[in-house]
């Protein structure tokens, strides 16, 4: 990559913000080992247009992220067992109640 500047720094930023969790290297270096673990992602499987290989950009893009985190593109697809649906579903969760969280302390003015 070239350069790595306007929208591409707005998602990543954003990414970084919306999460308090993923306001940590070791979140992100995670990440980035459940992506490096896909095949799908990885490139190392043919789809129907070929070899699909992700970059950073796609990584972090907001449709994008919520599918590689909830495991999405485990074992085709689908989620690898049971105990991993869950732990995305609760992922999910927590995700939604600090966005909620957030926008009620903003509405309030009261500091996160």
């Amino acid at each position: 990559m070239k350069s790595w500047g306007g929208n591409r720094a707005i998602m990543l930023k954003a990414r970084w913000r919306e999460d308090e969790a993923r306001q940590n290297l070791d979140w992100w270096r995670d990440y980035f080992g459940q992506v490096r673990e896909c095949d799908f992602l990885m490139g190392r499987t043919d789809g129907s247009r070929g070899p699909f290989s992700c970059d950073l950009e796609w990584l972090v893009r907001p449709n994008n992220m919520p599918k590689v985190l909830e495991g999405k593109y485990k074992g085709n697809g689908k989620f690898e067992d049971e105990e991993d649906k869950e732990a995305a579903e609760a992922r999910r969760k927590l995700s939604e109640a600090r966005k909620r969280r957030r926008a009620a302390q903003a509405a309030t003015g009261t500091p996160h």
